[in-house]
């Protein structure tokens, strides 16, 4: 009977400096511990370890939810609530420039896989160059994965009988819940990227608190990081140095530009247009993908016309208009 392995004492151990007790932390981490256990069935270590110290775990759970906030992270906001899942991802465009005739391609092959090249063949369309293969087509004929299919191509280029290009990178998902309140959910979703965007505010005037202080800078920066200490005596203020000055911007009011016109194009673009963001967005001269779809948007005369004003100001005025 093969003698069961032993794990290492230095993998039974989170860290070495004790880990508190769940029960013994501040109810706001208690919490967010119960909404790990709840969505990932564990708590990470590194979680666990940082709990020696609130303050520094935090810092952590903050910036985490700076990056899990952030618009590039709308799936990602899916995938948490349970709404979808993910499946990996595909090419959308497959083809490959065969350098000699299939009947030659094939001789290169055993019987049964030659036979199973054959009907990857059978469904492809061929240019003058390039054979695009049908993914859905050749999945049917052949009763085969995606996987499957693309490791057979790939051994042509592999053989050095073809040369293969994948395009059209896509993702899959897979839709976990078949009812969803739609406008709650967009309204979720739009609270929380106004979150972050205020969060994203915050930290660019931090950074402008941070130049122009008049303290310790190493000291702030660990401070930040929740990793407070005493002045360095070695960075630029503590050597004497004065703190940066930043000069003043100069900002246009809106009240002095012409946007006439503009209620008139708004009515012509309702899905591009109706929402104060989605106006101030198109005055500021900011593009979106709604406004890229409406054909000579971009080019009108009022795109980008506030941009010398600031974003705040447009907004606001947009959110006041009738």
């Amino acid at each position: 009977m093969a003698k069961k392995r032993e794990t290492p004492d230095q993998l039974q151990h989170i860290s070495k400096l004790p880990v508190p007790e769940i029960e013994s932390l501040d109810e706001d981490l208690q919490k967010y511990m119960r909404i790990c256990t709840e969505k990932l069935g564990l708590i990470p270590n590194v979680i666990r370890a940082f709990a020696l110290r609130p303050e520094k775990l935090r810092t952590f759970i903050g910036k985490y939810n700076e990056l899990m906030l952030g618009e590039d992270a709308l799936l990602t906001r899916l995938e948490l609530s349970g709404i979808i899942r993910s499946e990996g991802h595909y090419y959308g465009d497959i083809r490959f420039a065969p350098k000699d005739s299939s009947a030659e391609i094939l001789t290169h092959y055993p019987a049964n896989q030659a036979a199973f090249m054959r009907k990857l063949f059978s469904c492809c369309s061929k240019a003058r160059k390039w054979i695009s293969l049908d993914m859905k087509t050749a999945m049917a004929h052949t009763e085969q994965d995606r996987g499957v299919i693309l490791r057979a191509l790939d051994s042509l280029q592999h053989k050095g009988l073809a040369e293969l290009q994948l395009a059209g990178y896509r993702q899959r998902f897979r839709r976990l819940q078949p009812a969803v309140d739609t406008p709650a959910l967009c309204q979720q979703l739009a609270d929380t990227f106004h979150q972050h965007e205020q969060m994203e505010i915050s930290r660019i005037e931090s950074m402008l608190a941070y130049a122009q202080s008049e303290s310790c800078l190493t000291a702030k920066l660990l401070d930040y990081f929740g990793e407070p200490i005493e002045p360095c005596g070695h960075c630029g203020i503590c050597l004497g140095d004065q703190p940066a000055a930043l000069h003043q911007r100069q900002h246009t009011s809106i009240k002095g530009l012409d946007l006439s016109g503009f209620q008139e194009l708004v009515a012509q673009h309702p899905k591009a247009l109706t929402r104060p963001r989605q106006q101030a967005r198109f005055l500021c001269g900011m593009n979106s993908p709604a406004v890229s779809a409406s054909r000579g948007l971009r080019g009108n005369r009022l795109f980008g016309s506030c941009a010398p004003v600031t974003f705040a100001e447009v907004l606001a005025t947009r959110n006041t208009s009738d």
